[in-house]
């Protein structure tokens, strides 16, 4: 999520007037609809006690494009900042230094993630699953790109099977959630399997989209001008489209011929309600270590059809934002647009500010139902303000505040900035 500018010092080519100067502007823009689709998922799905047809179809479109999508483009996004973070390091041969960076953005990153689990909010917190997965790939930062891609397509395959088996075997349904500095005192073998494994965002799945992203970052900044940068970005977009498209016909085509895999229906209401159940989100693992199961992209599965879908998804949104906004001859300016680019760049402070402003206002709705209505349990019931499309506005208004902000000041986010700071501190105190 925090990364370093991806300024490259390059020869421009004779043949090409525009060479890639500064950071991806882009990157930033998917970071913040990242970070918005992550608030819809969690405030517009919700319903309120009577909904509308409105409300309906609002839940409706965010679970079509956010629901499942938005948290795997947030962690492929974060193996594009590994690679912009690192390059410093790597110019200058300190690949050790580099991998003390990175496993120390992931330290801070577990450490925020289990602060925010001590506020009461209705989300599932994912800085501490991000953290670990961080952590986890920090010593890849600098082999092969063939290395990290076999890598990926290894635990991709295999990683959704032995997260199921682990959970079946320990009866398991979903484990971990928000964790905090409470519940990890209280069970540290609970939840180093819960952030490594069998958890809500295992690393198991979260270090496959870093590993994605790393490559489509290196991919990216060996690219020398923009008319590169057009051509590529069309491309990857146009197969990640494609990827995407046949992961999610295959899916459904196996959702659709369950018997085939060994499954009997009594009758059509069944089979309807068993195809509704797998295609639910089953949160960390696949239903079973079943070969059905793998194949089915439910959404945060962790399957492999799963993790081909929404990789596919995340990088396909990265190419035409970067298209967008970097590839062309004169990339997009402007101040309204550079307060978008702003909060983007400031996506871990606007989660952060997300997560506390979720929490104080539901917390602050469901003491008001319970002291007038005695209610208070039912969040169905809660006012505008805590959910539902206007909450969402509310948030997205303050995060486009920030960027304002951040944009007026010429600053980073306060978060990038602390754990840039502590990042780039650790390594010059080990020499």
């Amino acid at each position: 999520m925090t990364h370093q500018s991806s300024s490259q010092h390059m020869i421009p080519d004779a043949t090409e007037p525009s060479p890639i100067r500064g950071r991806y502007a882009g990157a930033d823009i998917a970071r913040l609809l990242a970070i918005i689709g992550m608030m819809a998922t969690h405030l517009v799905q919700q319903a309120s006690a009577e909904p509308s047809a409105f409300d309906l179809g609002a839940i409706a479109v965010v679970t079509a494009i956010a629901a499942g999508i938005s948290a795997p483009l947030f962690a492929v996004l974060g193996g594009v900042s590994i690679v912009f973070a690192s390059r410093r390091y790597l110019r200058e041969n300190r690949t050790l230094a580099a991998c003390v960076s990175l496993a120390t953005r992931g330290l801070v990153l577990v450490l925020l993630g289990f602060a925010l689990g001590l506020v009461d909010a209705p989300a599932i917190v994912v800085l501490a699953y991000y953290g670990v997965a961080t952590i986890l790939v920090a010593p890849l930062v600098n082999v092969p790109t063939w290395v990290l891609t076999g890598i990926a397509v290894i635990i991709g395959a295999f990683g959704g099977t032995l997260n199921a088996a682990v959970r079946t075997n320990l009866g398991v349904v979903t484990e971990g959630g928000s964790l905090s500095f409470e519940s990890f005192v209280t069970d540290v073998p609970g939840s180093l399997r819960a952030l490594v494994l069998t958890g809500v965002y295992p690393a198991i799945t979260w270090v496959v989209y870093l590993l994605i992203g790393m490559v489509l970052a290196r991919l990216l900044v060996s690219l020398r001008t923009r008319r590169q940068l057009r051509t590529v970005v069309t491309r990857v977009a146009a197969a990640a489209v494609a990827i995407a498209a046949l992961a999610q016909l295959a899916s459904a085509w196996v959702v659709a011929h369950l018997e085939l895999f060994g499954m009997s229906f009594a009758s059509g209401s069944e089979r309807e309600l068993i195809e509704t159940t797998v295609m639910t989100p089953t949160f960390g693992a696949p239903f079973s270590p079943a070969l059905w199961s793998q194949l089915v992209a439910g959404p945060h599965s962790g399957s492999p059809m799963d993790i081909l879908r929404t990789s596919a998804i995340a990088v396909a949104v990265i190419c035409v934002c970067i298209w967008l906004c970097d590839a062309r001859s004169r990339p997009v300016s402007g101040r309204v647009f550079e307060m978008f680019r702003s909060a983007g760049a400031a996506s871990l402070t606007i989660y952060v500010m997300h997560v506390l402003m979720l929490g104080l206002l539901t917390q602050t709705a469901v003491l008001r139902l319970a002291e007038t209505s005695g209610s208070g349990s039912n969040v169905a019931a809660l006012p505008w303000w805590a959910i539902g499309l206007p909450a969402l506005a509310l948030h997205v208004t303050l995060a486009l505040l920030i960027g304002l902000i951040l944009m007026l000041l010429h600053r980073r986010g306060p978060l990038e900035a602390l754990t840039s700071g502590i990042a780039k501190f650790v390594p010059r105190r080990l020499g």
